[in-house]
């Protein structure tokens, strides 16, 4: 498989993703879903540019793999997965003080600081804009709100 073709494989899969996950967004309330549909609006732009690009490319150069860590990606995937579930159980940023340096560290971060930095900066931002910013509503926080 060549570079191009691989490229307009991977294009028309996120497209298909996206265009499901903006359907999806329009079943949610409209400022609810507004975030969502335009995090997906501009991946549907990006899949369209990276499939046009395909075309652009002279020549017909080998593809590199994908993926070159399988056991790594299925890793990812399922903790993904499970932090989805865990947003619904215990909250949203109880889920994301557990879920980001669980990622950092399956993925071969190392630096304890940086994951603790991380973490509280995402979670921290995660607020600002979601809690502060937009006043959106938020899953009930199992955790967190014994010490809020």
């Amino acid at each position: 498989m060549t570079k191009a073709a691989q490229d307009r494989a991977i294009a028309v899969v996120v497209f298909i993703l996206a265009g499901a996950m903006f359907l999806q967004a329009g079943e949610l309330p409209f400022e609810a879903g507004l975030f969502p549909r335009l995090v997906t609006a501009v991946m549907l732009m990006a899949a369209v540019a990276m499939f046009a690009r395909s075309f652009m490319r002279p020549g017909g150069a080998k593809a590199e793999p994908v993926f070159v860590n399988w056991p790594l990606l299925a890793i990812t995937l399922i903790m993904t997965v499970l932090y989805v579930i865990a947003v619904r159980a215990i909250g949203y940023f109880t889920s994301s003080v557990v879920f980001v340096p669980a990622i950092a560290y399956a993925l071969g971060l190392r630096d304890h600081r940086a994951i603790a930095a991380g973490t509280v900066l995402f979670v921290a931002f995660l607020y600002l804009v979601f809690v502060r910013v937009f006043q959106l509503p938020m899953p009930r926080e199992m955790l967190l709100e014994r010490f809020l």
